[in-house]
Order: structure tokens, then sequence, then C-alpha cells
């Protein structure tokens, strides 16, 4: 066979591998999940194949959920020094017993045999879905959000570390975003929040952007801002606004902008209805918030840190947030942080994709 043929047929499988392992057209799972009183209603979707299934009230996977999310939370509050028991935590956000088949120990076993637990409720359907895909996209309804799916195992390890993972609440699938050096973004650093000055550290990746400590900003400079390309504060909050030192920053302040990525280093606000919903109507394209309480600096600023610096590699949102996630792992596993560590300052983020 002539040479240049043979090259020429060598470029182009190359070339296939490539497109098909970029384009995410083949290798995408979506995992759509939503309830129906206490049932959970999954139907996943990987090229042409389709697979529906409900996890039935009698196994109490939403309770089990609900409880994940509050061993989370407590957990978060256990390293930050917060003295509480965990029958008073979960019952003070619930306002219910736990349920009775879970240990109430406190004991980071409890954690790990629910995340496996539910797990194998979750992907034991899809199980040779989600060994092929190369990203995997949960299309949740708005009663699902604190759901953590990705932190639950998938065979031995939890699927955030082996997956790129975004969630979405519309279903749409189009969005791409094209990072350079030239984007330009509107930054706020609150001194507290961010002793280490994480937001600075990304203000040098990408100079053109405007920065402001809190003690500095006005609601004035929120409208002035134009439309940057990207959002990006740090500071306290919750899941109703975001508090700066002569401001509240809600929802209306960043829609104005129309800004193609948000990312609010703010506690909870990766749960915040009003935030995603006022997001997703204004445009945005992703959106990153911690779903629990994040860490002051140390593991938030490294978190921002290697997501931009990853975005500037060209990796796409879902991606960065994976690359940043291991490098957090790992560094806190060499650190000989325990489960609960590991989780507060490793898993804590999500990255939505809105539009």
């Amino acid at each position: 066979m002539n040479k240049k043929v043979i090259l020429l047929k060598a470029i182009l499988m190359v070339l296939t591998i490539v497109f098909f392992h970029t384009s995410g057209f083949a290798q995408k799972l979506t995992i759509h999940v939503g309830k129906d009183a206490q049932a959970l209603l999954v139907k996943a979707e990987f090229g042409t194949k389709t697979k529906t299934f409900t996890i039935p009230k009698e196994k109490e996977a939403v309770d089990k959920f609900e409880l994940v999310y509050s061993m989370f939370q407590y957990q978060q509050k256990s390293v930050q020094g917060l003295a509480i028991s965990k029958m008073q935590f979960l019952q003070q956000i619930s306002n219910k017993e736990a349920a009775p088949t879970v240990s109430q120990t406190g004991k980071d076993d409890d954690v790990h045999k629910l995340l496996r637990h539910l797990g194998r409720e979750l992907y034991g359907p899809i199980e040779a879905m989600v060994e092929k895909a190369s990203q995997i996209e949960f299309v949740i309804s708005t009663d699902c959000i604190r759901f953590p799916f990705d932190g639950l195992y998938f065979k031995d390890r939890q699927l955030f570390l082996q997956k790129p993972v975004l969630y979405n609440l519309n279903g749409r699938h189009d969005s791409i975003i094209h990072v350079n050096e030239d984007w330009k973004g509107f930054m706020v650093s609150e001194r507290t929040a961010d002793p280490d000055r994480g937001v600075l550290l990304a203000k040098n990746m990408f100079p053109g952007s405007t920065y402001f400590d809190s003690s500095q900003v006005r609601a004035l400079d929120f409208r002035k801002a134009g439309n940057p390309d990207f959002i990006l504060i740090s500071t306290h909050g919750g899941t109703r606004a975001m508090w700066l030192d002569h401001m509240t920053v809600y929802p209306r302040h960043l829609t104005s902008m129309k800004s193609e990525l948000v990312y609010l280093d703010s506690c909870t606000l990766g749960i915040s209805h009003k935030f995603i919903a006022g997001l997703q109507k204004a445009g945005t394209k992703y959106y990153l918030g911690p779903i629990l309480s994040n860490e002051d600096g140390n593991s938030s600023t490294i978190t921002m840190d290697e997501f931009f610096k990853a975005l500037l590699r060209g990796e796409e949102p879902a991606k960065a947030l994976f690359s940043a996630r291991k490098i957090l792992y790992k560094h806190f596993t060499d650190q000989k942080n325990d489960f609960s560590m590991l989780m507060y300052r490793a898993f804590t983020f999500r990255v939505y994709r809105l539009n």
C-alpha cells in the first residue's frame, strides 16, 4: 500500500479519536433525576442507549439522600469547631428523627456505608454506561438540588474522583465557552473569607479584569461593570445573599452583567434557587458555588487557582473542576486529613451548566 495512503489513514484515525474524545457526543452520560413523592425517577442517556428505572419509596432513597447532605453539613460544622451533637444537628435541619436504619455514632464509617449503598442503587442499573462515560451530567429537578449524587461511590471510589461532573436544571447541553488571557472579570475579595487573596491569583491570570476589595466596592460599581466575561466573588454568604462591607449582594446585582461564567466562593450558594434561577434567566452559561459551607482560604484558594488555571489550559468547566478536585484530594490526603476533612476541602464546590 502506498505510504502516503497509510499515513493519511493513520492521521484520519487519530483525528477521529480526538474528535470523539473532546466533543463528548459519544462519551457523555446524561442522568435525569426527579422526585415523585418519596421515589426517585431516573433516566440515563448514553449515545443511542436509554435506561429508565425507579428507586421506589420503600427503599427510602429520598430520606437517605437528605441524611447524606445533613451528615456532610454536620461533619463540616464539626471540623469548624462548632460543638453540637449529631442528633441535635439532624433534628435542627430536618425537624424529624433521622432514618432509624442509619447509625448515629458520627463516625466516618456511617457516611461511607450510606454513600456505597446509594451508589449501588443509582449506578448499579447503569454500571456499563457510567464505566464508559468520559463525563457525566446530572439533569435534576429543583427538589433534588441538595442531593450530592457525585459524592456517591461508583465501585471502589466516589464518582467525583473518577469523572468530570456537572449539574443542569433545564436539560440544555449546548454551552461552550472559549477562555483566554484576554477574558475580563469582575472580581471582589473580602479579607476574612479570602485571607490568602486567592482572587488576586485569578487577577494575575486575567490582567484586564477589574478587582475590588470588599471595603472599597459599592452598589454603583456593580451597576457600572458592564458585561464582563466572568464574575468572581469571595465573601461570606448564604443561600439568599452575600455580604460585603458596604452592601448585601443579591442575584439582581449579578444578573445585570450577563457574564458567561459566575464563580461564587461563598457558603451554600451552590444550592441557592434564587441565584441559580436569576443567573440562568440572565443567560449565564456556567455557575460554580459550594453546596455546603466551605473553608476560608486554604482549600478554597487552591480550588479557585486550579480551576482558572485549567480553564486557561483549554479545559471546559466540568473538567476544570474535576482537575482541581483531584489535586485537592491528593494534597490533603498526603496531609493525613480524615474523610470528613477531605469532603470539606475537596468536594464542596459544584458546577452547573445553565444555558
